[in-house]
């Protein structure tokens, strides 16, 4: 499954269904599916702040 095809946007929210959340469990492990939502927590809580701030989230996450 491409994570591409997984991404669903509803308006300005952009969300993971829960079937992508499963199947990361499964193939990945609890863990991966925690870093999973976490990113998805990640997008949400910044969809409103500018593009420096985006930027600046995005990567504090990876790091």
């Amino acid at each position: 499954m491409f994570l591409s095809s997984a991404v669903i946007k509803v308006s300005d929210l952009i969300f993971f269904p829960p079937e992508l959340f499963e199947t990361i469990r499964a193939s990945y492990g609890d863990s991966a599916q925690k870093r999973v939502l976490l990113w998805q927590e990640v997008i949400m809580d910044n969809q409103n702040e500018d593009l420096d701030e985006q930027l600046y989230n995005v990567n504090r996450f990876f790091d």
